[in-house]
């Protein structure tokens, strides 16, 4: 199994969800919603087309803490993911889809205070779900206290090598790292069944419960 995953949205090109998990990637993320009312369209039917290939989803929602209302946005997410075919899971197993809030937009010195009023409203709204923290590494940098709203977090940085142990170790709550935007960064820039796009490679802790 390959520890490199990618995450799409509705500007990527095709996605041959067979393809894809064929070549042993462990999932595909997937944007479903941002602020207060966007719906990702392309959303729905990847949703379908991962499960009947057997890939679990993370589904992610683009914050717009500038817009206000953590608790609204949270309520949006938690309505298109139930929509679109959320099956509920502990984040470690095949069968189980994963919620991601990706959180980098609005002024960083609040943004711990707007993803704990998220995630407690989404835990409302879908008990049982795992939440996962995204965001690039300078705002994590720049942002007090958010780093402790989550024991999971997957972050963006485009260096010119993948992570070392070091660093896993030393983000303790590191998830996956995002090292590629299909451009910029480490190869592979490819994945199958969907060309170039965003790659990320998850901790080597946590990929072993992600195996097929």
């Amino acid at each position: 199994m390959s520890a490199i995953f990618a995450d799409l949205y509705a500007g990527d090109g095709s996605f041959d969800a067979h393809v894809y998990a064929s070549a042993g990637h462990p999932f595909i993320v997937l944007k479903a919603s941002e602020g207060l009312s966007f719906v990702d369209k392309m959303h729905a039917g990847r949703v379908r087309d991962a499960h009947t290939a057997g890939l679990p989803v993370g589904h992610y929602h683009f914050a717009r803490p500038e817009e206000g209302e953590a608790s609204k946005q949270a309520a949006h997410f938690a309505t298109i993911v139930r929509e679109h075919g959320l099956t509920i899971g502990d984040g470690h197993g095949r069968r189980g889809d994963f919620l991601i809030c990706d959180i980098e937009t609005g002024g960083p010195a609040h943004a711990a205070r707007w993803y704990h009023e998220f995630a407690g409203n989404l835990a409302h709204q879908i008990p049982a779900a795992t939440l996962v923290g995204y965001t690039y590494l300078s705002y994590m940098q720049s942002a007090p206290g958010l780093q402790a709203c989550s024991q999971r977090w997957w972050l963006a940085a485009y260096g010119p090598r993948r992570p070392r142990l070091s660093r896993w170790r030393y983000f303790g709550g590191l998830w996956a790292w995002q090292y590629t935007d299909g451009k910029d960064g480490p190869e592979p820039h490819r994945a199958s069944g969907v060309g170039e796009c965003d790659l990320s490679i998850l901790n080597p802790r946590s990929a072993r419960y992600y195996k097929r």
